[in-house]
Protein backbone atom coordinates (compact mmCIF):
# COMPACT_ATOMS: atom_id res chain seq x y z
CA UNK A 1 0.00 0.00 0.00
CA UNK A 2 2.86 1.94 0.51
CA UNK A 3 4.38 1.83 -2.51
CA UNK A 4 1.22 2.55 -4.64
CA UNK A 5 0.91 5.71 -2.39
CA UNK A 6 4.11 6.43 -2.94
CA UNK A 7 3.55 6.44 -6.83
CA UNK A 8 0.51 8.33 -7.02
CA UNK A 9 2.42 11.18 -4.77
CA UNK A 10 4.92 11.49 -7.26
CA UNK A 11 2.81 11.98 -9.93
CA UNK A 12 1.69 15.61 -8.24
CA UNK A 13 5.23 16.28 -7.31
CA UNK A 14 6.37 19.76 -8.38
CA UNK A 15 10.49 19.30 -9.31
CA UNK A 16 12.34 22.26 -9.70
CA UNK A 17 13.81 23.56 -12.86
CA UNK A 18 15.98 25.46 -14.58
CA UNK A 19 13.89 26.41 -17.60
CA UNK A 20 12.26 30.10 -18.07
CA UNK A 21 8.54 30.49 -17.60
CA UNK A 22 8.32 31.89 -21.00
CA UNK A 23 9.21 28.44 -22.75
CA UNK A 24 5.30 26.80 -22.03
CA UNK A 25 4.07 30.01 -22.42
CA UNK A 26 5.11 30.39 -26.40
CA UNK A 27 4.54 26.38 -26.39
CA UNK A 28 1.54 26.73 -25.62
CA UNK A 29 0.95 30.16 -27.72
CA UNK A 30 2.78 27.97 -30.79
CA UNK A 31 0.61 24.98 -30.98
CA UNK A 32 -2.62 27.14 -30.41
CA UNK A 33 -1.91 29.15 -33.43
CA UNK A 34 -0.92 25.89 -35.84
CA UNK A 35 -3.95 24.15 -34.72
CA UNK A 36 -6.04 27.14 -34.93
CA UNK A 37 -4.75 27.61 -38.50
CA UNK A 38 -5.46 24.06 -39.22
CA UNK A 39 -9.06 24.75 -37.41
CA UNK A 40 -9.58 27.78 -40.10
CA UNK A 41 -8.79 25.58 -43.19
CA UNK A 42 -10.60 22.74 -41.96
CA UNK A 43 -7.76 20.73 -42.13
CA UNK A 44 -7.10 19.27 -38.76
CA UNK A 45 -5.06 16.44 -39.48
CA UNK A 46 -2.57 18.63 -41.10
CA UNK A 47 -2.57 21.07 -37.93
CA UNK A 48 -1.80 18.24 -35.99
CA UNK A 49 1.29 17.01 -38.06
CA UNK A 50 2.38 20.39 -37.89
CA UNK A 51 2.05 20.24 -33.90
CA UNK A 52 5.01 17.96 -34.21
CA UNK A 53 6.84 20.11 -35.50
CA UNK A 54 6.33 22.76 -33.47
CA UNK A 55 7.16 20.36 -30.39
CA UNK A 56 11.00 20.63 -31.23
CA UNK A 57 11.15 23.49 -29.47
CA UNK A 58 10.66 21.53 -25.84
CA UNK A 59 14.32 20.62 -27.28
CA UNK A 60 15.99 23.94 -26.43
CA UNK A 61 18.61 23.54 -23.99
CA UNK A 62 20.39 26.26 -22.09
CA UNK A 63 23.29 27.29 -24.01
CA UNK A 64 24.51 29.90 -26.31
CA UNK A 65 22.45 30.58 -29.59
CA UNK A 66 24.82 28.79 -31.98
CA UNK A 67 24.24 25.69 -30.29
CA UNK A 68 20.27 25.80 -29.81
CA UNK A 69 19.88 26.59 -33.24
CA UNK A 70 21.70 23.32 -34.19
CA UNK A 71 20.13 21.57 -31.53
CA UNK A 72 16.80 22.36 -33.14
CA UNK A 73 17.94 21.69 -36.55
CA UNK A 74 18.03 18.41 -35.62
CA UNK A 75 15.28 17.85 -33.55
CA UNK A 76 13.05 18.90 -36.09
CA UNK A 77 15.20 16.82 -38.85
CA UNK A 78 14.63 13.23 -36.06
CA UNK A 79 10.74 14.24 -36.31
CA UNK A 80 10.39 15.18 -39.73
CA UNK A 81 12.30 11.54 -40.64
CA UNK A 82 10.42 9.75 -37.93
CA UNK A 83 7.00 10.77 -39.12
CA UNK A 84 7.79 10.26 -42.83
CA UNK A 85 9.50 6.62 -42.57
CA UNK A 86 6.24 5.16 -41.04
CA UNK A 87 8.45 3.55 -38.23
Amino acid sequence: MKTSWYNIKSIFLFNPTERVWQLPFFLALGIGFVLSVGAYYERIDLGLIAVIGVMSFLYIPNTPMYHRMAVIMCCSFGISLSFYSDF
